[in-house]
């Protein structure tokens, strides 16, 4: 099933599409109201005589909320997307759906995002925010072994 490309939401019958400063988005109806339509597409819903299975069967195995961490220069990398994609912070507030006001704050590391909206933002502007915990690697510094080197020996004076 298809999301909104605003809010996030499934959309279920009809998607449409619009222009939000130059840049065309498949929204729901909500989205929509009040927008300049370009244009609107009936979704084909297959019919089976079965009932589908539960949306648990499909569900992949996701990292826990508590395995993901923001990676530290977020509110940097941000701004660097903007920047590259020349959108304006209050563009991509509309484009999800959030405040302006609230994304200054993130874009300023001044507050730490919820992981729906860091989801959204990283979908948005095609950038990755989160880092899973098991996957960071840490530099270890390993001590000098006392075994001889190359340089040891060219460096050996008789």
């Amino acid at each position: 099933m298809e999301e909104c490309e605003l809010c996030g939401k499934p959309i279920s019958d009809t998607v449409y599409t619009i222009e939000v400063e130059g840049i065309n988005l498949r929204v729901c109806a909500k989205c929509a109201a009040g927008k300049k339509i370009i244009r609107k597409e009936q979704l084909d819903i297959p019919k089976t005589s079965k009932p589908m299975p539960s949306a648990s069967v499909y569900k992949r195995e996701q990292p826990a909320e508590d395995d993901i961490e923001l990676v530290e220069n977020y509110g940097e990398k941000i701004k660097e997307a903007l920047d590259r994609e020349k959108l304006p912070l209050k563009v991509l507030a509309e484009m999800i759906n959030e405040q302006e006001s609230y994304l200054k704050r993130i874009v300023e590391d001044r507050t730490i995002p919820p992981q729906v909206l860091v989801s959204k933002i990283e979908k948005t502007l095609g950038i990755t925010l989160t880092i899973s915990k098991r996957a960071k690697i840490e530099k270890v510094s390993l001590p000098k072994s006392k075994a001889s080197t190359m340089e040891d020996y060219l460096n050996k004076k008789d």
